[in-house]
């Protein structure tokens, strides 16, 4: 898709984002969708807890000895791990997985709870295999390599489904329905004959598979049905036919006689949960909040369901429903991802009692960024990458100063896309797709994020609290708000949505925000567009816009009308950054040469440009394609 496609269709998915609450989509419980789900004033009914377990009802239990009734996969400690959930939901307990796992997700537990499947995935969101903890003695061991997701025991827990023929999270377009013994042996590929992706396995109590599938609905959207098999792979039967919609993520309930799963079918944008009946039958809908409602679950006794939502601001929170549709319950609180379609939930078929725990609503992570050291003046932060580029510059972040002359590489900081803080007493970088903050002097060091967001393209807006960014945890480019002081994060754009995405945003004001032709106000509403000029961004004053057209650079006014002409030459440009006074640009450029470099013109035009890094930063393109995409990231100080 190119980039006048992809701004197009995200123009589209904005205005749709901010008039869904004035969506003529059909309601239920009467009255319209709302933006954030009514508070209930008193707690849901608990999950029955384990015999010799001392929790009381309203949460007047001693922190000890807590029983546990909930498993769930979450961004709240310093990287994704495995928590477990009180049944009156005050208090959580952490699952210790040893050093050798760096993150694990989508915990599934045996029926007698003393196991636990989970999938261990990698910085980048690559997928180790899934894995097998024993409760009873910590032990962990490896079932598959590279490759699986979305664990599920069978009823009688000598098998596991799972999603198979998937080594991303985010890429399950080549998935299949596999199906293994418990100890990780004899593999069976179910649906290998299907060219369609088929994913998220569900046993029924009598051995039949519950999945998601698009076979025969078109592949340049996202589009899905619900399926029933046997628990071999034969009498594939249709459950859904609605064609272009998405009916996903479907969980079998404990009598086997309803399935609860997510669709859009009735909403302009997010998803909301349904329930059904085996067969397919007799379609309620359960929530109608204009949220993005995911990965539904039901309680082992069949009274409640578990499913993930966004809050509203971009956080995905676990919460509890009635099968009717009543009583909808927030469980957790911190500003992390708990849970839901990335990071997984499920009930405790039988709960057990955790001897050290704590309060659920109190963070793990706090994060004490450096306060800064003496401002930097004179001087361009930029990063190289010298991935397949011999003749680049190191990969790192360096320091050159404004006319090139001196550069130097910062010492003890492996990351890209730099941004100075408006004071340049400090910066942000990204290093392994989290953002980190340190002091201008290169000192302090600091963690920012966790949680795998694959951050990129920072910005920091006017009061020095907030960093812009693209983020992308579903494979799409998102527009992330990133608090300063606390590592929170927004996700603006995270509403169930299909294609690429459209990443770099930045402030307008530290109330406004431009993505793309876009312009939108920081909870991701559209309020106003500008003309297509390509990777634009503000001048300091806010009276011009610097962007790219036709490969050149370019200045037009506030609205997006090009007032002038920067550069001539045929290399392919992108992403010109402004100094603070107004009076000089960063871009970069691909001559065709199979490099990437680094540039500087005064924004009047004279003198022309000149190469602001005497070595190129990255390997590019051998051509002079339209867009130019490879970008790690540079910032001004003045």
């Amino acid at each position: 898709m190119n980039d006048r496609l992809r701004i197009a269709a995200l123009a589209l998915i904005l205005s749709v984002l901010a008039c869904s609450q004035a969506s003529n989509a059909p309601s239920v419980a009467g009255g319209p969708p709302t933006r954030t789900p009514p508070p209930i004033p008193t707690r849901p009914q608990a999950t029955p807890t384990a015999e010799g377990g001392t929790e009381a009802a309203g949460g007047a239990a001693s922190p000890d000895n807590q029983t546990m009734a909930i498993v769930y996969g979450s961004a709240r400690g310093d990287s994704l791990g495995i928590y477990y959930l009180s049944t009156n939901f005050n208090y959580i307990a952490s699952q210790p997985l040893g050093d050798a796992i760096k993150a694990a997700v989508w915990p599934a537990p045996s029926p007698d709870s003393s196991k636990i499947a989970f999938v261990s995935l990698q910085s980048d969101l690559l997928i180790n295999g899934i894995f097998l903890l024993n409760r009873a003695d910590g032990s962990v061991t490896q079932l598959t390599h590279g490759d699986g997701a979305y664990p599920q025991f069978s009823p009688e827990g000598t098998r596991i489904a799972y999603t198979c023929n998937v080594n991303n999270l985010n890429d399950t377009s080549k998935a299949d329905v596999c199906v293994m013994n418990a100890d990780g042996s004899g593999s069976i590929d179910l649906t290998q004959g299907s060219k369609a992706s088929n994913s998220y396995p569900h046993w029924t109590p009598d051995g039949h598979i519950v999945f998601m599938s698009n076979r025969g609905l078109p592949t340049n959207g996202l589009f899905s049905e619900i399926y029933i098999m046997n628990g071999d792979g034969t009498g594939v039967t249709q459950l859904t036919n609605d064609k272009k919609f998405y009916n996903a993520n479907p969980a079998v309930s404990p009598d086997g006689s309803k399935i609860v799963f997510e669709s859009n079918k009735e909403v302009a944008a997010g998803s909301e949960l349904y329930v059904m009946n085996i067969d397919g039958t007799a379609r309620i809908r359960i929530t109608n909040d204009s949220l993005w409602n995911q990965n539904p679950v039901w309680a082992p006794d069949g009274q409640h369901i578990m499913y993930a939502a966004d809050d509203g601001k971009g956080n995905i929170d676990l919460w509890q429903i009635n099968p009717d549709g009543s009583s909808a319950f927030r469980l957790t609180h911190i500003f992390d991802e708990d849970g839901g379609l990335r990071l997984g939930h499920a009930y405790l078929p039988k709960p057990f009692v955790a001897t050290t725990v704590r309060r659920e609503d109190e963070a793990d992570v706090t994060a004490k960024p450096p306060s800064g050291s003496s401002p930097v003046t004179n001087g361009v932060l930029f990063a190289s990458n010298s991935f397949n580029c011999t003749d680049c510059m190191a990969s790192g972040i360096y320091f050159v100063t404004f006319d090139g002359a001196q550069t130097s590489k910062l010492p003890n900081i492996n990351g890209f896309f730099p941004a100075w803080a408006p004071q340049f007493q400090r910066f942000a970088f990204v290093q392994d797709g989290e953002i980190y903050l340190a002091n201008a002097d290169s000192s302090g060091v600091t963690k920012l994020t966790h949680g795998m967001r694959e951050f990129t393209t920072l910005q920091w807006n006017q009061r020095g609290n907030q960093i812009l960014a693209t983020c992308q945890p579903y494979g799409q480019l998102d527009t992330c708000i990133v608090d300063a002081n606390t590592g929170a994060i927004q996700n603006i754009t995270e509403n169930l949505t299909y294609g690429p995405g459209t990443g770099s945003p930045t402030w307008i004001s530290d109330e406004r925000i431009l993505l793309g032709q876009v312009i939108m106000d920081a909870t991701g509403v559209q309020v106003g567009s500008i003309g297509a000029v390509g990777k634009a961004r503000y001048s300091p004053d806010g009276s011009q816009i610097a962007g790219i057209k036709s490969r050149q650079v370019v200045l037009a006014d506030a609205t997006g009308n090009v007032t002038k002409t920067l550069t001539t030459d045929a290399s392919t440009k992108t992403y010109p950054i402004w100094s603070p006074d107004g009076t000089l640009l960063i871009y970069s450029q691909a001559p065709g040469d199979g490099k990437v470099y680094l540039y500087a013109i005064r924004a009047d035009g004279a003198n022309g440009p000149y190469k602001l890094a005497k070595q190129p930063i990255a390997a590019g393109p051998t051509t002079r394609p339209d867009i130019l995409t490879v970008y790690f990231g540079y910032s001004w100080a003045p």
